[in-house]
């Protein structure tokens, strides 16, 4: 067992957002000194967990997205100095 404070602590989180997460999942928790069993741990523990992992995941789709937009305005970029060249070509 620890106290929420601890928890807190612990995971690197405030306290607020510990106690935002009880009140989520339902863990009868109103202070920091009150104190979480190991039950309570595990779940705030795979809460949090996935809480990174969808983090990650939204962060891995933008960087994608971005990239695309990069590429495809390098793209954008090329066609458009072909089709310059081209018409340079064809005045010739």
């Amino acid at each position: 067992m620890m106290s929420v404070l601890e928890y807190a602590t612990d995971v690197n989180k405030t306290i607020e957002e510990i106690l935002k997460l009880c009140k989520k999942l339902d863990i009868n928790c109103n202070t920091e000194d009150d104190m979480l069993s190991e039950d309570d741990i595990i779940v705030l523990d795979n809460e949090i967990s996935n809480d990174n992992e969808e983090i990650w995941t939204n962060k891995a789709m933008i960087f994608n997205n971005i990239t695309q937009l990069k590429i495809n305005g390098f793209l954008d970029s090329i066609m458009k100095f072909l089709m310059m060249m081209t018409l340079k070509i064809l005045t010739i």
